[in-house]
């Protein structure tokens, strides 16, 4: 019988293609999940033959690192807490970011990569470190950057990751779909996000919430980065409106709610978890 990876559930129904939703909690995932060894190929070279092929997306994304950078900023007293700790970094890029437009200096910034390509410019930089090297509890910010939904096992690794975070740090979790939004439920197939094996499952903010509080850290804070956001297209509302009439097919775009940002930190420790 099929199971709810996140819930384990059994009322499970097909929401597109081989993707089904959990009725019971709402988690989307491609059914059957990859295995561990369609993941380790697919990354295996995953840095060059995709992350770093386009250019055009690499720029992109460094507007976006910027952005996200200026509100943790914003919300953290203008100053990014050392080190920083970034799980599935690529080349480092955002964590270049976070030494250019961060402050955050260059020797206390960290991250692995699951790609060889991206190991090696981690090394190059001095930025690479495993998550078994770090010491528990060290870290003042660790950061997910569009990784949760590329992750199998997805509760050992944010338990794992939380457990890097200082006492009075942050875990970061921010580029990552949210199955809830509006483009999500009315593209379903056309939603620019399924990109199998990579993007094999889908979370809404409500159980990304929830995976945290598994692991004892409450929501700091939220925002869409839409508004600001370089994939914006001034003809974005105008597709919306036209694909919601059924008047024009394929379309899929950028809009409102599309990608969460989210900021946690440790909850109250006079409830301890048992």
């Amino acid at each position: 019988m099929k199971q709810c990876r996140f819930c384990g559930g059994h009322d499970l129904k097909p929401w597109v293609g081989t993707y089904q939703r959990c009725n019971d909690c709402l988690y989307i995932c491609s059914v059957p999940a990859p295995t561990p060894s369609e993941i380790d190929q697919h990354y295996s070279q995953y840095h060059e033959n995709n992350h770093q092929k386009s250019e055009a997306k690499n720029l992109a994304r460094a507007v976006s690192y910027r952005q996200e950078i200026q509100w943790l900023k914003s919300r953290l007293g203008d100053s990014i807490p050392a080190p920083v700790f970034d799980y599935g970094a690529s080349g480092g890029y955002f964590l270049d970011a976070m030494v250019n437009d961060g402050g955050v200096p260059a020797n206390e910034v960290y991250g692995d990569d699951l790609s060889s390509g991206a190991v090696d410019q981690l090394i190059l930089k001095g930025y690479r470190k495993t998550t078994g090297a770090c010491e528990p509890r060290s870290m003042g910010l660790v950061t997910l950057r569009g990784v949760l939904e590329h992750l199998l096992d997805f509760r050992g690794a944010i338990a794992s990751l939380t457990d890097l975070v200082a006492e009075n740090g942050y875990f970061f979790i921010t580029a990552t779909p949210d199955s809830s939004s509006t483009v999500a439920n009315l593209y379903r197939d056309r939603w620019v996000q399924h990109h199998y094996p990579s993007h094999f499952q889908h979370f809404n903010s409500a159980l990304v919430d929830r995976l945290l509080a598994e692991c004892g850290f409450v929501l700091v804070d939220h925002v869409d980065l839409y508004r600001e956001s370089v994939y914006r297209s001034a003809d974005d509302d105008a597709r919306w409106l036209r694909a919601v009439r059924g008047i024009t097919a394929g379309e899929h775009h950028a809009y409102w709610g599309s990608m969460m940002t989210r900021l946690y930190r440790r909850g109250p420790q006079s409830f301890p978890l048992q």
